[in-house]
């Protein structure tokens, strides 16, 4: 006789694909934080048992494709293996877009768009990703970079090298994801609303950021 309850899980599974935010990166040291603070930790105390929470953060992970300075992989192969590795998939909540502000890219809220128009893509399509609402893929904004917070100098040198000419992209990027959410008919989140980067870092979460964005996208997440 077989067990209905070992062939047949009964949790619905959220896949949280992004960088160094969602793999919980402290501001200033890259140290991570302890699983009850990383926002996809508690989004997981958050929605109960019924629940099962995936984290798929890498550390340095764009858009937009494949970064030959720190090495990774193109997002879009790196979202196809966790489709796959971790379906059925009732929910993906995708973040990308900070790692891609950076000087060396040299892209406009537009290219950044259309790289993740394609995972938007690959995701509505995706056989392995179950449920039917429109919330089953939650398309969030990145956070603004801050470039006018309390960066100690060897900090503030790394980040204007980094993201100088990537401020205005990122304070224009939330609005062209919006259209981009409309037109594929998915779930838009932009947390600038409420929540701000670290002033300590430019880029990264505060705990207090991990908190509150793990409550924005639970609410997303239980109205669906």
């Amino acid at each position: 006789m077989t067990n209905d309850k070992l062939t047949e899980p009964s949790e619905k599974r959220v896949l949280c694909f992004g960088d160094s935010n969602t793999w919980g990166s402290v501001p200033v040291t890259g140290q991570r934080y302890p699983r009850d603070v990383r926002w996809v930790g508690r989004l997981g105390g958050l929605l109960g048992p019924d629940y099962d929470v995936v984290s798929e953060g890498l550390s340095g992970r764009t858009a937009v494709g494949p970064d030959p300075v720190m090495r990774l992989n193109s997002a879009y192969d790196d979202l196809q293996v966790a489709l796959r590795s971790h379906k059925p998939v009732h929910h993906v909540v995708l973040m990308l877009g900070t790692n891609d502000f950076k000087r060396r890219f040299g892209l406009s809220e537009f290219d950044i768009t259309n790289g993740l128009a394609h995972l938007v893509q690959l995701i509505l399509r995706s056989g392995e990703v179950v449920a039917g609402s429109s919330a089953r893929l939650i398309l969030v904004a990145p956070l603004t970079v801050r470039l006018d917070g309390a960066l100690a100098e060897k900090e503030r040198r790394k980040r204007l090298l980094d993201f100088s000419d990537g401020v205005e992209v990122s304070q224009l990027l939330p609005a062209c994801l919006q259209k981009l959410a409309e037109d594929a008919g998915c779930a838009f989140l932009d947390p600038n609303k409420t929540l701000q980067a670290s002033e300590a870092d430019a880029i990264h979460w505060e705990a207090e950021t991990h908190v509150g964005f793990a409550d924005l996208v639970a609410q997303k997440i239980l109205g669906s």
